[in-house]
């Protein structure tokens, strides 16, 4: 953890389980404004870790048969992949799972502008805004990572069940597995409690951004 910081984080938190105990580690401080410590019950936003919920939604659906995961991405959500290169008959929900879709990543385009932390974008600008780009490849031909591909399940999610992606997370996750420190806390910057630490990316010498602030413009957990 030491070694961590020397590279120039402000702050880690760290925890190991075994035998049905929980050891908790932290060092650094936990907001550059306050320099309030970081505390082993500190929460944060988890960022990308939200594919993890997105996807399990999307398995129990399928488990449900409520959807299909070879069903096409067009079947659901008629006309939003279509143009530039995209058709989304030939795009599969799995596809889009395991990142070999070919849709392209909305934060590439010229469009995205994340460093006004003020101005947040709905999940659907940011699908517009990756399409605006022409495929990385041909659905099922290669992999890349795409935020974008998961912001369109957050859609299907929605018109699969006919309620918020929050309401699905909250009734299918975080309430059944009794969660009490993870919250959708929203266009809020601040989660719920006293003990948020702030993230942080400097991108240049000159630029800081909170990326506490960043993720929720994205509308990301």
């Amino acid at each position: 953890m030491r070694d961590t910081l020397q590279l120039g984080y402000p702050g880690i938190l760290a925890k190991t389980s075994e035998g049905g105990k929980t050891w908790g580690y932290a060092a650094g401080i936990a907001d550059l404004r306050t320099k309030k410590p970081m505390k082993t019950d500190f929460r944060f936003r988890i960022g990308s870790v939200t594919k993890t919920f997105t996807a399990t939604v999307v398995l129990q659906l399928a488990g449900e048969n409520r959807l299909n995961l070879n069903d096409s991405i067009e079947k659901w959500l008629p006309g939003v992949i279509q143009g530039n290169g995209y058709d989304g008959n030939q795009i599969t929900i799995r596809q889009i799972l395991n990142h070999t879709s070919g849709i392209a990543e909305y934060s590439r385009s010229k469009d995205a502008d994340f460093t006004d932390t003020k101005k947040s974008y709905t999940a659907e600008e940011l699908v517009k805004m990756g399409i605006s780009l022409p495929p990385d490849f041909d659905p099922g031909k290669g992999w890349s990572y795409s935020n974008t591909g998961y912001v369109l399940l957050g859609i299907l999610i929605e018109k699969v069940t006919r309620n918020s992606y929050a309401e699905e997370i909250e009734n299918r996750i975080i309430e059944p597995l009794e969660l009490s420190n993870t919250f959708l806390p929203g266009n809020s910057s601040v989660i719920p409690g006293t003990n948020h630490a702030r993230g942080y990316d400097q991108p240049d010498e000159k630029t800081l951004l909170i990326i506490t602030q960043v993720q929720v413009a994205l509308l990301e957990i």
